[in-house]
């Protein structure tokens, strides 16, 4: 359900309808928010019963837009029993397939982060979570940016509007660094309320708040770097994309190679201090990605 949810969401951003996946998340949250309380209370399932009220909730939300698509003729069930062409799984695979590889650099590359992470000790990985949660509320603002960008380039390309589409880029890579710096400035006003609802701890709070400085250069890096892989989405420059995030992964690896001389000045120091390497090492995987993808961006501009 959630795969088909997520495809189904590509399909009509595709078509420019960013209304019915709107529609289609609104009502599978009510039916979640109606089911949780019977399965839980009423029928006594527990937990059980949020995870079974979670699935029905996806698969009510996957169905509807199937029927929308059908409706809509965008899809027909027939086609299911015909097999694709060779032309449609060469454009899949080298979308899809570049997509993928991406991802697992980039979960390589997070991984390796955390491991560093855990050598540091438990309070550096729960004072890491509390900034993965912090990060989420400052990527909800950038969502729809990223979104857009794909959508407009996408429109742009494919109409063969080039000077149009150069200019929009230009003016979506300006919005993302608004976004970043917006995102920063909401983080740190509500940073002192959130991070206490996150962590009752008083030395996770403050080797948070002693980094957000550079907590806040990373998450305008990733901004940026989230809408410019937008618009090289929509541009279809799927290999620029994979090589930023090999690029970054080659940056993880190479920093870790030298944990023997890192972590040991890094291993028994404050939540603070770990942090701030722990945010160091991911502001320059950021970076190296965000280099090489704006390399090729600013080229394909020309």
């Amino acid at each position: 359900a959630v795969f088909f949810f997520l495809a189904a969401n590509g399909c009509y951003r595709g078509m420019k309808d960013t209304r019915t996946p709107l529609i289609s998340s609104i009502m599978s949250n009510a039916v979640n928010l109606a089911l949780n309380p019977v399965f839980v209370w009423v029928i006594g399932w527990g937990v059980g019963g949020v995870a079974w009220g979670t699935t029905i909730a996806q698969y009510f939300s996957a169905f509807y837009l199937l029927a929308r698509m059908i409706q809509l003729k965008m899809f027909d069930p027939r086609d299911m029993l015909r097999p694709p062409s060779k032309k449609n799984l060469v454009m899949l695979g080298e979308s899809c397939g570049t997509l993928i590889l991406r991802q697992s650099f980039d979960r390589i590359s997070i991984n390796l982060l955390t491991i560093f992470t855990v050598n540091l000790g438990n309070a550096h990985v729960a004072a890491l979570e509390v900034i993965k949660r912090i990060w989420q509320l400052g990527s909800s603002f950038t969502w729809p940016v990223c979104i857009a960008s794909s959508i407009l380039v996408t429109d742009f390309v494919s109409k063969g509007e080039w000077a149009s589409m150069r200019g929009i880029a230009i003016r979506l890579v300006q919005v993302g660094c608004a976004m970043g710096l917006f995102s920063c400035a909401v983080i740190c006003l509500t940073s002192p309320f959130i991070i206490p609802m996150l962590s009752p701890s008083p030395e996770i709070f403050e080797g948070i708040t002693h980094n957000l400085l550079p907590l806040c250069v990373a998450i305008i890096s990733g901004t940026l770097l989230d809408v410019t892989e937008s618009i090289q989405l929509g541009m279809r420059q799927y290999k620029s994309i994979l090589l930023g995030s090999i690029a970054g992964m080659i940056f993880m690896s190479a920093a870790l190679l030298l944990k023997n001389q890192f972590m040991a000045a890094a291993v028994g120091v404050s939540v603070a201090a770990g942090l701030r390497s722990v945010l160091i090492l991911y502001w320059g995987f950021l970076i190296t990605r965000l280099v090489v993808v704006m390399t090729f961006f600013v080229r394909r501009l020309r």
